[in-house]
């Protein structure tokens, strides 16, 4: 367990020792605080149990190999826009990857360009051909020197070479590689 997993299950909240007195034995869970869902929390979304000894008294807490810390345990920065908060949720396996595409399919963008007014292309370090955009003015800060428009990811698509994808916030603390094909998927998703 990290250190910022372990703040989140350091303390035994009255509530939880009570509902164990009441249940010697019995396992009370450590939910993510990010998770919103309906119902018992989902295995990956559950830090680890409470236990206590048949008396109700000793307690101790048992973690959860399935756990996946949500961005806030992982004490990422707030999301500056709903692209960065989509993106967050899906590096910490709490959304979709597609989900991100759908969140770009109606936005606009800040993209690096060229002299010419031609996106940069670049690659990422896996060597995929990326085009780099950013979402808010927080991410595209550390490269505003540099030239820069805004445009709607409808029309900038048009302008990207086939086989690049989108590298979203590449200066946050997730940056995310979006396939345009995925991108395209959730533009005809969405006009109809």
């Amino acid at each position: 367990m990290s250190a910022s997993e372990s703040t989140v299950v350091s303390e035994v909240s009255d509530e939880v020792r009570a509902a164990l007195r009441d249940s010697p034995g019995a396992l009370i869970a450590a939910v993510d605080p990010c998770w919103s869902g309906t119902g018992p929390a989902p295995g990956w979304a559950v830090i680890g149990h409470w236990r206590a000894d048949p008396s109700g008294e000793d307690v101790e807490f048992l973690p959860n190999g399935e756990y996946r810390p949500s961005p806030a345990v992982l004490d990422w920065p707030e999301p500056t826009d709903g692209v960065d908060m989509v993106a967050q949720r899906a590096a910490a396996g709490y959304a979709e990857d597609a989900e991100v595409a759908v969140a770009l399919a109606s936005v606009a963008v800040a993209v690096l360009v060229q002299a010419d007014g031609v996106p940069v292309r670049a690659s990422a370090p896996d060597g995929t051909p990326v085009v780099p955009v950013f979402t808010a003015a927080d991410h595209l800060e550390p490269v505003s020197r540099l030239g820069y428009q805004v445009m709607p990811v409808t029309q900038l698509l048009d302008e990207v070479p086939a086989g690049y994808h989108l590298l979203v916030n590449a200066t946050g603390p997730v940056a995310t590689l979006v396939p345009v094909d995925e991108i395209r998927r959730a533009i005809d998703g969405v006009e109809r």
